[in-house]
């Protein structure tokens, strides 16, 4: 719809509408295992997209929706594949 609105109007797009513009975008998950003071492994998850880190409340966000896409105008359309967030949450998978 965007090109026949531009023939008709000025359109103006910030950085947020440019990133709509790629598409959904997978959201890459790793585990950073450190050693905690005694005995045991503290794990830490930290969510990517592209080179970019979501921070906590992106991470709330994509949380409420169970890893299905959002919207995060920072970085456009986000989801973390299925069957990554039933590992990351295994009692999603029951559903």
């Amino acid at each position: 719809m965007l090109p026949v609105w531009k023939r008709y109007f000025a359109v103006e797009l910030d950085d947020n509408v440019r990133h709509l513009e790629k598409g959904e975008r997978a959201v890459e998950v790793e585990a950073q295992a450190d050693k905690r003071n005694g005995s045991g492994l503290r794990l830490q998850w930290i969510f990517r997209a592209g080179e970019r880190l979501l921070t906590d409340a992106e991470v709330a966000v994509l949380a409420r929706r169970e890893g299905s896409a959002v919207i995060l105008p920072s970085l456009g359309i986000v989801s973390v594949a299925r069957p990554k967030w039933e590992s990351l949450h295994p009692l999603a998978a029951d559903r």
